[in-house]
């Protein structure tokens, strides 16, 4: 879901860190399972960004936004 919403606008990578921030919240996914996720897209990220241009930037803008020492919660509301 990380890696679609790469290449997508401002406001659905927006809709993606909610969604995420949410089932943290209800405890449906944790920051172990965030950070490992986002620790695959880094992995591949030179690769998708050969299909998706914007996806350095989104994902960069995403991950700025985790917060992985405590809740994610306060991190996506700033």
């Amino acid at each position: 879901m990380l890696s679609l919403a790469l290449d997508q606008r401002d406001h659905k990578c927006a809709l993606v860190l909610k969604l995420l921030v949410y089932l943290d919240a209800k405890a449906v996914i944790s920051s172990q399972d965030l950070r490992g996720g986002m620790l695959q897209v880094a992995e591949q990220l030179e690769d998708i960004a050969m299909d998706a241009p914007k996806a350095p930037k989104q994902f960069g803008k995403m991950g700025c936004r985790f917060d992985f020492g405590g809740s994610l919660r306060a991190k996506a509301a700033a």
